[in-house]
């Protein structure tokens, strides 16, 4: 939920629903817990000590989530747009569609290609089925890193 949902919610009058800004937002939550597997606070409430440190110490927040999950500044730079706290400084879509992280290309096809062979070599290993899941799992999630770390 965006901050100014909240804020309305607790009858702060200040504060105004603009439908926009609140759907980046809330796609920006999604897209972060697509990346990381992990939301980027609790609750949206100074009680939280996530949400406390992503709103008075928000340029310390990026710079840990970058090094944690080992985003390019590209992506660091494009999700605290859409998470900007403040409605009127927040991504709108087309600030989106033309940022640094979404126009670079990722994979071309020889990769795609190269993963897939990949995949069919470690399938025709004679492993069980548990250990060809997790030589797999491991080889995506190595691919996933470095798509998260291009700039």
């Amino acid at each position: 939920m965006s901050p100014e949902i909240i804020e309305l919610q607790k009858g702060d009058e200040n504060h105004y629903y603009a439908p926009g800004p609140a759907d980046i937002y809330a796609c920006g939550i999604i897209l972060y817990f697509m990346l990381t597997g992990t939301f980027p606070y609790g609750k949206a409430s100074e009680e939280d000590v996530l949400f406390k440190k992503y709103i008075h110490h928000n340029a310390q927040f990026w710079k840990e989530v970058k090094k944690k999950y080992k985003m390019s500044v590209g992506l660091v730079e494009l999700l605290n747009g859409i998470l900007n706290l403040k409605t009127e400084c927040r991504y709108t879509f087309e600030e989106i569609l033309t940022s640094k992280w979404i126009q670079k290309p990722r994979l071309k096809q020889e990769n795609i290609f190269e993963m897939i062979l990949k995949i069919q070599e470690i399938k025709h290993q004679k492993l069980t089925a548990k250990d060809e899941a997790e030589i797999i799992e491991n080889f995506i999630s190595e691919k996933c890193e470095v798509f998260l770390s291009q700039e």
